[in-house]
């Protein structure tokens, strides 16, 4: 009964990760050369074919700006992305899994637009149509300012949609962690029968 036991952990481990997907992400056309850079990755739970922060499907976000003399280099990662009630835009990722750009579709849905909308500090970072959509900022793609708690003041710009990548998942660790379950059970059958 044991080996029974150990053997649907290991199947379970490597099933609990099988449907994770990983993505880098770059949006250059920012003053003085900078840009934006990142990674994101999740599960489609409700397999709507998105990813989104408002349905909990991310489990990791991490914006990197490389920095000009407007505004200085920084970084956030998903601690730090959290829904702000009160504001204006909805602070959230949404990424639709068509392999497109991120923010090339939008939906009269707020928190099904997509795009990346982000507030931490006193910094604000929003990009693609979808959190753009209907905003002052438009026609840009993304866009970073300071934010004080109720106001946004747009700062710079870029005309550029986000670049989105698939990161490759190291599949072979799991199917290595499959086989030494199977090895294992098979093993302790063979040894409680001889």
């Amino acid at each position: 009964m044991k080996k029974i036991i150990l053997f649907w952990i290991c199947l379970f481990s490597v099933s609990a990760n099988a449907g994770l997907i990983s993505f880098d992400f770059s949006q250059g056309g920012f003053d003085e050369g900078a840009f934006i850079t990142g990674s994101f990755s999740g599960n489609d739970l409700d397999n709507n074919g998105k990813l989104s922060t408002f349905t909990g499907e991310v489990s990791h976000l991490s914006v990197n700006f490389s920095g000009n003399s407007i505004v200085g280099a920084f970084s956030f990662s998903i601690p730090d992305f959290s829904n702000y009630t009160g504001l204006p835009l909805p602070t959230g990722l949404v990424y639709d899994l068509d392999g497109g750009l991120l923010g090339d579709n939008t939906s009269p849905i707020p928190t099904d637009l997509e795009g990346i909308g982000a507030n931490f500090g006193s910094l604000f970072y929003l990009t693609g149509p979808g959190p753009l959509r209907g905003s002052p900022f438009i026609p840009n793609n993304g866009v970073i300012g300071t934010f004080d708690g109720s106001f946004f003041n747009p700062v710079i710009f870029s005309s550029e949609l986000v670049t989105v990548t698939p990161t490759a998942v190291p599949e072979p660790a799991s199917l290595t962690l499959l086989g030494l379950g199977l090895v294992g059970f098979f093993a302790a059958r063979k040894k409680k029968a001889a």
